[in-house]
């Protein structure tokens, strides 16, 4: 059985526009949404990224918790990504999008919302 690579790839150079209204620019680490600057901490800026390179496809916690925080998932670490995402959240919601940004599966992981991605590409 062919074993699937899950590593979150390197962040590309060319901004990401959303189409729910915001862009996140690789280079300055700065989430924007309608053209206005949306402050992150450096945790979410880092979870969001994550996600971001992976948008449309499932993360699991696991993966996520290396990525932002170089450890395994335990307790201390589902319980901090559990409230970075909702101050992303939050923080979209504040900048006027009302849509949920991000999903969240029990059991299976977190995925980054992108309407460009037809049903059938994303990932579970």
């Amino acid at each position: 059985e062919q074993e699937v690579d899950s590593k979150i790839p390197e962040a590309p150079t060319v901004p990401y526009v959303n189409p729910l209204g915001y862009t996140w620019d690789w280079e300055q680490r700065q989430l924007a949404v309608k053209g206005v600057n949306v402050r992150l901490s450096q945790t979410e800026e880092i979870l969001l990224a994550a996600l971001i390179k992976k948008k449309g496809t499932m993360v699991t916690r696991e993966d996520l918790a290396k990525e932002v925080w170089d450890t395994d998932l335990d307790t201390c670490a589902g319980l901090k990504m559990n409230v970075n995402v909702f101050h992303i959240r939050t923080k979209f919601k504040k900048a006027g999008i009302m849509k949920e940004v991000l999903e969240v599966l029990r059991g299976k992981g977190i995925r980054l919302v992108d309407s460009s991605i037809p049903e059938e590409g994303r990932s579970v």
